[in-house]
């Protein structure tokens, strides 16, 4: 497994992506599942990758993967149990051998010792998360229909074997009929050596399971996630929600979790839905059909292309695709699919306010220090200090970059920009130093508005900075090839 610290040793992306690169690919490695949990759009067979079950074809990941490892970060999450595809295992291990980060998601029933030492293996799989919604046999049965006792033999089995339970977690689907079964679950899984324990959000997958089970104005559920965090706390165990904001609205303020999250209201240029995943992760499915969401991919809207008939860079960066991005942006041409979203809040939308486009030929990002990035300011605001737009280091996010130099604000962010102001439409300037790489070695950053959001269209990657040899002038530097 790679450090945390650790440089990716993968060249360059944007050959084929322009300057719109994904964060990460999230592909359906099958529509086969062994477990039939009444909130999954598989058990309804909604999906449209479940209309056929079956698993991805071998043409279709061969194309995947040199975009894979373009991206550097795949995950490998659907509504199917990724180990009941008999290949999940050599899939993994060509993604480790091409060093793409990945991350999966498992029900744990399928964990024997011999797979989960296969995983452990993989030294660029990071995480591994197994879903238990609940620990009490009866309730799981009843949500799932499986034995809650199988998925516990195989947390078991991984954690036996895991060189670093930092690789794993655990999560929950908090739900009416759960939550109470869930508020002593922490004590079991640090029994296991479970570090890290997410709850997950309910979504309107099945609009009747979402009905009885979500916690929508119901006063008890501030008291059950206390005790949960405090169960978490005094275990030792790390605990995080997939969906925060609405949490803690549902928590303190029903009404404005009702006005936010469960209802679309008017329809005005402010009230759009705030959600970053159409420029950041695209979803995959199993038979090659492209959605901006797992949610779409679950309602069968916004396939916005297929890969047997465009490539995946062509159709990110198609018509179609900037249309969807761009009627998000905008509360009177919310697409459908995302008008009664519960996952993303209603609001004006970050990315109207907070863009940005990186003007190669003015930046210097290979040679010798200092280093120039030049970006144009594209959003509606203007730029001042107390936006805290900074250089953050990327793939992971937030990752401590290990040609930190001492200059920098910490060992993730590098600096703000140069100027006083930066309005709508004028350039802003980052100029700033590192420590030397390793030969080969290749660090990835991106602009972030810090507390805001991450910019999108502004990823780019450094190299090795070499030594200055005698007789060389600053002035020949080249502008950067990382940009994408």
């Amino acid at each position: 497994m790679p450090k945390k610290d650790q440089a990716t040793k993968t060249p360059p992306s944007g050959s084929c992506w322009g300057d719109n690169a994904p964060f990460a690919l999230q592909i359906e490695i099958t529509s086969h599942c062994n477990l039939h949990c009444k909130m999954c759009p598989l058990t309804l067979e909604q999906t449209n990758s479940s209309v056929r079950p079956g698993h991805i074809s071998d043409v279709l990941w061969e194309q995947l993967v040199p975009l894979a490892r373009e991206v550097g970060q795949v995950i490998i999450a659907g509504f199917g149990e990724p180990l009941t595809n008999s290949k999940c295992l050599p899939l993994l291990r060509q993604l480790d051998a091409c060093s793409i980060r990945m991350s999966i998601t498992s029900n744990g029933t399928a964990l024997l010792p011999r797979i989960c030492q296969e995983l452990v293996r993989l030294r660029y799989l990071t995480q591994i998360n197994i879903s238990i919604d609940s620990p009490d046999p009866q309730v799981y049965r009843e949500i799932r229909g499986g034995d809650v006792e199988k998925a516990f033999k195989g947390l078991q089995n991984l954690l036996g074997c895991i060189d670093n339970p930092e690789r794993v977690s655990v999560s929950s689907i908090i739900m009416r009929s759960t939550v109470a079964s869930l508020v002593d679950f922490p004590r079991r899984l640090a029994r296991y050596g479970v570090r890290k324990y997410v709850l997950q959000g309910l979504l309107d997958y099945n609009a009747s399971t979402f009905g009885e089970e979500a916690f929508v104005n119901k006063d008890s559920l501030a008291s059950w996630v206390d005790k949960i965090r405090q169960n978490c706390l005094q275990n030792g165990i790390e605990l995080s929600f997939t969906l925060p904001q609405r949490l803690d609205l549902e928590m303190r303020d029903p009404g404005s979790a009702n006005r936010v999250f469960y209802q679309k209201g008017d329809a005005t240029e402010k009230m759009a839905r705030q959600c970053h995943l159409p420029w950041e992760i695209p979803y995959i499915d199993k038979d090659g059909r492209l959605f901006p969401c797992c949610i779409a991919a679950a309602k069968g809207e916004g396939d916005l292309g297929r890969l047997q008939e465009e490539s995946l860079p062509a159709i990110w960066n198609g018509a179609n695709f900037r249309r969807f991005r761009e009627d998000i942006l905008d509360g009177r041409t919310t697409p459908h699919v995302c008008q009664h979203c519960k996952a993303a809040p209603l609001g004006e939308h970050p990315f109207r306010r907070y863009g940005a486009r990186i003007v190669p030929a003015e930046c210097f990002l290979e040679g010798v220090n200092p280093l120039t990035l030049v970006v144009q300011n594209t959003g509606t605001i203007s730029w001042l200090p107390e936006n805290r737009i900074r250089i953050g280091t990327s793939n992971p996010r937030d990752h401590d970059a290990r040609c930190a130099h001492s200059s920098w604000l910490t060992s993730n962010r590098i600096v703000s920009f140069r100027e006083a102001i930066v309005l709508p439409g004028a350039k802003a300037t980052f100029v700033f130093e590192i420590d030397p790489l390793e030969e080969g070695e290749r660090e990835f950053f991106q602009l972030v508005a810090d507390g805001t959001c991450w910019l999108p269209n502004t990823r780019f990657s450094i190299a090795a900075v070499p030594k200055l040899r005698c007789g060389d002038k600053v002035e020949d530097r080249n502008p950067p090839t990382g940009v994408h």
